[in-house]
């Protein structure tokens, strides 16, 4: 076992002789001593002892307490009080430094012994909890998972870095909020959800909350499943929760994408049957115009009843193969960076060129010059060119259209914008 070094800080020459001798008596190394309480905290952090003798009424600008505060702050090393003074004063003042000991003067040698083994022991034992503790604590700080632990009557009492940052919250203004401050869960459905403390305090099981659990916070919300379970200490008393939680935001994205694909699959499937199904019967009304067409000639009293056959025809057509088109995934092969300014532009004089309402007006609000986008060129300009058209057909004589591009934080937005009566609710 190594030998055990000692400070001593005595400003009497004779006592200071006599103390060194039975230190070393007892088996201990004494580094030196010092008649100053600067002197005791310079060697202190220089030689690092094991322990420290400290006399309170010493030479210099400060006492053995304040020497003794200074060094517990710098170096944590053990101090015992050797003083010949034992009044409440010095006693209260020297209690706030947390001494391991306080021996009065004239000291026994028996009880020195018992009073420096005592210190360098409780020592070890806080300086082992104190390992302990940050060992836990790095532990629980690098969990995946946030952790929130309270006392019993649900106030924080320590938050680890994963909950800081799901909750949005630093953990040293969360400590002494209440949990459904710091911890504010809500439910899709049913908005805040209220934690019953005394209910949960005495459940045997955990108590859970699924995916549809959200945090609210500034970057939007935050999904997150967890339970929230009662401390209980060594003597089985309830002295506490923890709640463990962690995000399943993108596992939540992921079922909505997955949803949104089977029913975009259902979509495609019903489409596909509707359009072939209708297809059928119209190729056969355009067959049995086209033949009545013929036998009719030129009569001007069925002409116009034919073309309107014909158009109404074509129209359904188109209609069928914007539903198939609508069936069919978009192909990544497909997609490019263009100029959406350009396709409007290609798009409204593509439409300006085939329609038949010849009387509407085109108003162009464009906010940017230029604005690149990933997309599919062609189905934009099909999507705008179908736009156009029934804001035509429900638009009065003589009307505007309005159509708008503008940039939306990172999107595209284009609005058409027509004067019709709309669509009754």
């Amino acid at each position: 076992m190594p030998v055990r070094k000692i400070l001593l800080v005595e400003d009497e020459y004779i006592l200071a002789l006599d103390l060194e001798r039975q230190l070393t008596e007892l088996g201990y190394k004494v580094i030196g001593f010092v008649a100053s309480g600067e002197e005791a905290v310079a060697l202190a952090h220089e030689h690092k002892p094991d322990l420290i003798l400290m006399d309170i009424k010493i030479k210099g600008e400060i006492d053995g307490i304040e020497a003794a505060r200074q060094i517990q702050e710098r170096d944590a090393i053990p101090v015992i009080y050797i003083t010949a003074y034992s009044d409440r004063l010095f006693l209260d003042r020297a209690k706030i430094t947390e001494p391991f000991g306080y021996l009065v003067k004239p000291v026994n040698r028996r009880e020195l012994s018992a009073n420096i083994e005592m210190a360098l022991y409780r020592h070890a034992m806080e300086q082992k909890l104190k390992a302990n503790e940050a060992w836990l604590s790095n532990i629980l700080a690098s969990l995946g998972e946030g952790v929130i632990a309270t006392d019993a009557k649900g106030i924080v009492q320590f938050m680890n870095r994963t909950a800081e940052r799901l909750c949005e919250w630093d953990s040293q203004k969360a400590v002494g909020k209440p949990l459904q401050e710091v911890f504010s869960l809500r439910t899709e459905k049913q908005g805040p959800f209220h934690f019953n403390f005394e209910e949960i305090l005495q459940r045997e099981n955990p108590f859970e909350f699924s995916e549809n659990a959200m945090i609210p916070c500034q970057s939007g919300p935050r999904f997150v499943e967890g339970r929230i379970a009662p401390i209980v200490d060594v003597k089985g008393n309830r002295i506490g929760l923890v709640c463990v939680f962690r995000d399943v935001t993108a596992f939540r994205q992921m079922q909505i994408q997955v949803q949104n694909l089977e029913r975009y699959q259902i979509f495609s499937q019903i489409s596909s049957g509707v359009a072939h199904e209708v297809r059928n019967p119209l190729n056969a009304i355009l067959s049995i115009t086209e033949a009545m067409a013929q036998e009719l000639g030129d009569k001007p009293e069925f002409k116009e009843y034919l073309t309107h056959i014909r158009m109404q025809v074509d129209r359904l057509s188109l209609l069928m193969k914007d539903l198939l088109d609508l069936g069919r995934p978009i192909q990544p092969s497909s997609m490019q960076t263009q100029d959406l300014v350009h396709l409007c532009e290609a798009g409204i004089r593509l439409w300006e060129q085939s329609t038949s309402h010849n009387d509407q007006k085109i108003i162009k609000n464009f906010s940017e010059s230029s604005l690149y986008v990933h997309v599919n060129g062609s189905k934009i300009q099909q999507v705008l060119f179908n736009l156009l058209e029934n804001a035509a057909q429900h638009n009065p004589p003589q009307g505007e259209i309005q159509v708008v591009l503008n940039r939306r934080d990172d999107h595209a937005v284009i609005l058409i914008i027509d004067r019709g009566t709309g669509i009754p609710e």
